[in-house]
């Protein structure tokens, strides 16, 4: 059966807040293929500087590896040097994307970008958007979390993170729930509300939020319930993006619309 308690219409306005307190770093990097010395351009300094950082100890690290791999290998060795020595001088191909524009390395390899010039490609703000919710929940079919549970589950991959609140409590009859997301110095606020259809009972949700341009770094999220009554605790955690691209922070529920169904 669906599960839905009844409740007083006061409590059918709901609104979910999650803060992510960013701490001190880079945000994903855009590069240039090709551009090693980050100039905005591919000259004779960018092959020249890619055989320093091969033949001369790697005493001139690229600050971006993956622009220094100009074929698009995965590897940086000398064939990179040639590729930017033909285009140049012999009228060779382009260097794959991204090139001439900034944007992401659209190849899954161990090369990263550490750093690349702010003047040449600007960072791109990270952006997000409520994805999927699913519910009034059906119990016991619940996915593993009963219904005196709420859990935090995320999984991050190469600057996407996906974010889930399970067993998140609002009305149980909206005509839809809808979320805005508010980036502002390092913080995330990620305001889900419900849109009409309010009726006089409330049930539990699970709501996926996809941020995109995301850092690996580490984040403190915290999380205001609508819903949530002493003597239940919110949500407070930190999570290293870098150190744990996943994990999952649950607390317990006894007050409405949670509890023993």
């Amino acid at each position: 059966m669906i599960a839905r308690h009844s409740a007083p219409l006061a409590l059918a306005s709901g609104m979910l807040l999650l803060v992510l307190a960013a701490g001190p770093s880079a945000r994903a990097v855009s590069f240039i293929r090709g551009d090693v010395d980050q100039n905005g351009a591919i000259e004779l300094t960018d092959p020249v500087r890619i055989l320093m950082y091969l033949f001369l100890d790697g005493t001139s690290v690229p600050g971006c590896l993956d622009a220094a791999d100009v074929d698009d290998s995965g590897t940086i060795d000398l064939s990179d040097a040639v590729y930017s020595l033909n285009f140049l001088f012999l009228g060779g191909p382009l260097p794959p994307l991204p090139h001439p524009e900034c944007g992401v390395d659209p190849t899954d390899d161990a090369l990263d970008c550490r750093e690349f010039s702010g003047d040449v490609c600007p960072a791109a703000p990270p952006s997000g958007s409520l994805i999927s919710y699913k519910g009034c929940k059906d119990f016991p079919d619940i996915g593993g979390v009963p219904p005196d549970q709420a859990c935090i589950q995320y999984v991050y991959e190469s600057g996407v993170l996906h974010l889930t609140h399970v067993n998140a409590g609002f009305n149980c009859c909206p005509d839809a729930l809808v979320a805005e997301i508010i980036f502002d110095e390092g913080a995330i606020t990620i305001r889900e509300a419900e849109i009409g259809g309010v009726c006089f009972c409330c049930c539990l949700y699970d709501m996926e939020v996809e941020i995109v341009d995301l850092a690996a770094m580490e984040y403190t999220v915290r999380i205001g319930e609508p819903y949530l009554r002493e003597p239940d605790e919110p949500f407070e955690l930190t999570i290293d993006l870098a150190e744990q691209p996943e994990g999952r922070f649950c607390l317990p529920r006894t007050q409405y619309p949670w509890g023993v169904y």
